[in-house]
This record gives structure tokens, C-alpha cells and sequence, in this order.
């Protein structure tokens, strides 16, 4: 390999690195640290992710709300980097005004284990992982589940692999994530389930990370149909999209009650994203980036200048 990568920690020395990848939270890097950065020639790149609330002196704001924060702490951040690696297509619009490198670059696929059976006699359990401050949304299934479980007579329930404290509220499982048992939830459940709010603009800009984690367990998929997710899924082949509340409830219903179409809709969905999403492949998109960069460094390509108004961290 012609990289060598490490992982930084806060008050490490970044100068020994020839490229820095800024994951999501961007305001911990003051200007002047930038500044030395680029000065002994590092080149700085931005990985966008799904960032939503910036911590200032005020606490914490919302980029999608709070226009002023965005344009005061965000846009200039962004000015100043080499590169960008979007977390969606929805992305580009905003960044129109910006002549470097932007390569939409997805999670890869990191599951090491898949469902393999599907018909069994006990709950079936459809799942959605991911931080509390997303789950709101999920709500609108628990009266859809309520009337599935009613006109079923199947014992369905719905888990949370998300923080906090585990419990159970009738039908509905909170497990507490952990890092050692995520895969082990995953095949351990039968549909993986997900809603973006189609009037949210954050929700809708949110990479397909969770929808590939889902079927790279083996899991068939239901999602709402955000823009990185139409990139994903070909519905009614490797997943299905549900837009409204009768939607949903189709979508489950088929798949709650005929184990033949969670197994070929699961497996459908896994070898697609294996062969779409492997580290491999995903590695390579960041190599492409990276030489794309550094050859721009030997050509003497012109840099973004740093943008004065960007504030100290």
C-alpha cells in the first residue's frame, strides 16, 4: 500500500500526517491549527457524514434551523478544506459554489455475520438501531405493529438497539447498543426497518449506512424513500420503500407472514451490497481521492484560502 493510516486523538500532532480526514463534528479544529496544518503542506479533506448540531460558546445549535450558525461556523469551515466526501446526493447543491474535489464515498459494509434461517416459530422482530435523538420518527409504526399484531395473530415486535436503559413496553424491546453485540441483534431479528421524514431536510440528506448495515445482516429492508436510499434498494427486489401509513403496513404485512419472501428478499439484499459496499471497493474510492490529491500538491494546484470569519472552537 502507498498509505500508511492512523487515527487521530485529541492533542495528538497532526503535522506528521500528509492528508487529514475530518469526520462530521468539524468545530474542534481552531483556524490556527488549520492554518500550521496547511502550511508544511497537509491537505485537509471533510468527510460531511450526517452532522446536524454544532457546539458554541451558546450550547448547541442546529445547522438545519439556525441559519446564522450555519453560515457562521460551517460555510467557512468548509471554504477552507481541499476536498469534500458527501454523505448524499442532496449534498451537492450546497457546495455548488466550491471548486475542489467532492466524491460521494459511502460507510463500507463492516457485518461479519447474516441471517442464514428465516422461517422459525417464535416473535417476529423487526429492528432499527441507531442514536435516540433519531427515534421520534420510528413512532409511527407502533399503531401499524399494534394492528398487524391484531390482524395477524403473530407475535411481532418492534426493537431498539439505541441508548439508555433496556426495558420492554409491551410489544415494543429497548435494547442498550452495545459494540460486542450489534451483529448479534441483527441476525438475531427478521426486518430491518427505518423512517427518514421525506419533509425533513437533515433526515434526508443522512447516508444509506443504516439501510446497508440491515442487509448486510441478511435482513430484508423497509425504509422510506430518502435519496441515498433510492441509491440502495430496488424495491420489491433488495428491499421495499414505504411512503404513508398504508404503505407500511402492506410492506410488513407481506413480509411478517411469508418467511419464502424475507429469505429472498434478505439474501437479494446481501449479496447486492456485499459486492456494492466491501471494504475493498470502498477503499479503493478513498485511494482514488487521496492520489487525485496529492498529485494536485505536486502540480502546485492553487488552495482554498481560509476564511477569516471562521470561529475558535
Amino acid at each position: 500500500m502507498r498509505y500508511v493510516a492512523d487515527i487521530y486523538f485529541r492533542d495528538d500532532d497532526l503535522s506528521r500526517f500528509d492528508l487529514v480526514v475530518i469526520v462530521k463534528n468539524f468545530n474542534w479544529l481552531r483556524p490556527d491549527a488549520l492554518r500550521r496544518l496547511r502550511a508544511r503542506g497537509t491537505w485537509l479533506l471533510y468527510d460531511t457524514a450526517d452532522i446536524r448540531y454544532v457546539r458554541t460558546a451558546e450550547g448547541l445549535r442546529d445547522l438545519y434551523v439556525d441559519r446564522d450558525v450555519y453560515e457562521s461556523h460551517f460555510r467557512p469551515f468548509v471554504h477552507s478544506m481541499d476536498a469534500l466526501i458527501l454523505a448524499s446526493p442532496l449534498q451537492r447543491p450546497e457546495f455548488a459554489d466550491l471548486s475542489i474535489p467532492q466524491v460521494e464515498i459511502p460507510r463500507p459494509l463492516l457485518n461479519t455475520r447474516h441471517r442464514t434461517a428465516y422461517a422459525h416459530g417464535g416473535p417476529i422482530r423487526l429492528v432499527w438501531h441507531g442514536y435516540l435523538e433519531n427515534l421520534p420518527p420510528m413512532q409511527q409504526l407502533h399503531p401499524i405493529v399494534q394492528r398487524l399484531r391484531a390482524d395477524t395473530s403473530l407475535d411481532i415486535r418492534l426493537v431498539y438497539d439505541t441508548a439508555g436503559r433496556p426495558r420492554v413496553d409491551g410489544f415494543i424491546e429497548y435494547r442498550e447498543w452495545k459494540i460486542e453485540r450489534w451483529e448479534r441483534v441483527l441476525v438475531e431479528s427478521d426486518i430491518g426497518v427505518v423512517i427518514k421524514p421525506l419533509e425533513d431536510p437533515f433526515q434526508q440528506r443522512k447516508p444509506p449506512t443504516k439501510v446497508v448495515t440491515y442487509m448486510g445482516a441478511g435482513l430484508p429492508v423497509v425504509c422510506t424513500p430518502s435519496e441515498a436510499d433510492r441509491g440502495v434498494i430496488t424495491h420489491g427486489e433488495t428491499g421495499f420503500f414505504a411512503r404513508d401509513d398504508r404503505e407500511w403496513y402492506d410492506c410488513l404485512r407481506a413480509l411478517v407472514t411469508d418467511a419464502e419472501l424475507r429469505a429472498r428478499i434478505g439474501t437479494a439484499g446481501r449479496h447486492h451490497v456485499e459486492a456494492r459496499y466491501g471494504v475493498e471497493r470502498i477503499t479503493g474510492m478513498y485511494v482514488a481521492l487521496f492520489d487525485q490529491l496529492l498529485a494536485g500538491r505536486e502540480a502546485g494546484r492553487p488552495r482554498p484560502s481560509i476564511d477569516s470569519r471562521h470561529p475558535s472552537a
